[in-house]
């Protein structure tokens, strides 16, 4: 858990930096996504009117395994400009623990890709095409998956 204590906050503000296993955030490993780094962070807390105002910055790296060719690969995640306002802490402590985890999730992308240009396998032998082509003879039927989508009538009612 990263927290920061009230009792040491000075008008000035305070530094607080480190790194914390990424087990904290109570986020379940699955079989195409892992942490595989600590979260880093750098964190400035600081007294303003009614609160206190944490900025800073967070890094996380995990390994995940692309939707298209299916091989795995590290994603890194890291926020430079984290910004949380805490209004009237009626505690001792702020836990930072579900803003850190709500930031890293929002870093996550809808659908991993090792990279923007990957090429994926083969429909038919399974090839990874990103390293060699395959000897596969393409088709009409390959190249245009979604024709009998097109041809479908649909009547309306």
């Amino acid at each position: 858990m990263i927290k920061i204590y009230l009792s040491r906050l000075t008008p000035e503000g305070i530094k607080v930096s480190g790194e914390e296993n990424s087990d904290f955030l109570e986020l379940e490993n699955e079989d195409d996504i892992c942490f595989v780094s600590p979260v880093c962070y750098d964190f400035n807390a600081q007294l303003v009117s009614n609160g206190v105002l944490v900025t800073g910055q967070l890094a996380v790296t995990l390994t995940c395994r692309c939707a298209k060719c299916l091989e795995e690969y590290k994603f890194p995640i890291k926020k430079n400009e984290m910004c949380r306002f805490y209004e009237n802490p009626n505690k001792n402590e702020i836990d930072l623990t579900d803003d850190i985890r709500e930031d890293i999730l929002i870093g996550l992308p809808q659908r991993f890709l090792c990279n923007n240009s990957c090429k994926g396998l083969c429909f038919n032998c399974g090839q990874n095409l990103n390293r060699k082509e395959c000897s596969c003879k393409k088709t009409e039927k390959q190249e245009n998956v979604w024709r009998k989508l097109d041809q479908l009538k649909i009547n309306d009612q």
